[in-house]
């Protein structure tokens, strides 16, 4: 390229906006690291540390993370929503964010305790996960269960995280919570009254009686 005398050749520099975005976990214990992918690339997301990145101007952000992230057996962390620091909430994933500002992006999880109830008899019910601070409804359908005609089982009470002889109760599920129904064994003794020489029978003709595992009769 020659360039003749009096020629004027001008250079125009081209700018982009770059916005920063910075992402943040609420919700999740200290310990707890989650991995997320931002338009492909992972992340580790964490409630210490916050992630920083320059995002240009009109870039679609493609977000996925996890729904449920477990600490152990009994405590898991739960998906609630996403909420931007321009008023926007999003309730599910993948988060499709077209930066146009500046951005602060909250991940939001809730914590999960497992509540546990055991039984060797009857129908428990309550157990499950619940929500932090949650109020959960523990009972079982009977308190007495038959094993067959001479031996049943009678309910007697609750151990564990809670020491009660109702049949029902309700806890605040403020960690992880088990529960064990306590059962008394019973037996059947019936009585039947006869003469000396056992020909007759004398009234009355029979006496029921439910007795305890280990009773004197």
């Amino acid at each position: 390229l020659s360039r003749g005398l009096g020629d004027v050749y001008k250079r125009q520099a081209i700018y982009k906006y770059y916005y920063k975005l910075r992402i943040k976990a609420f919700g999740l214990g200290e310990s707890i690291e989650a991995s997320i992918s931002i338009n492909g690339e992972k992340w580790r997301l964490s409630s210490k540390e916050e992630i920083a990145l320059w995002i240009c101007k009109g870039y679609v952000l493609n977000m996925d993370f996890p729904e449920v992230i477990y600490l152990n057996d009994e405590v898991r962390y739960v998906f609630k929503e996403v909420t931007t620091s321009n008023g926007h909430k999003y309730q599910s994933q993948p988060l499709l964010y077209t930066v146009i500002t500046p951005t602060i992006i909250h991940i939001h999880y809730d914590a999960q305790y497992l509540v546990q109830v055991a039984s060797n008899y009857g129908k428990p019910y309550g157990y499950g996960w619940y929500d932090e601070g949650e109020i959960a409804h523990i009972g079982l359908n009977s308190g007495l269960y038959y094993y067959n005609q001479s031996i049943r089982y009678v309910f007697e009470r609750w151990s564990g995280d809670l020491n009660t002889s109702k049949l029902s109760f309700t806890i605040n599920v403020d960690k992880p919570k088990r529960v064990i129904a306590l059962w008394n064994e019973q037996y059947c003794i019936s009585l039947v009254f006869k003469n000396l020489r056992g020909t007759l029978i004398v009234n009355p003709e029979l006496v029921t009686i439910m007795f305890q595992n280990n009773t004197r009769v």
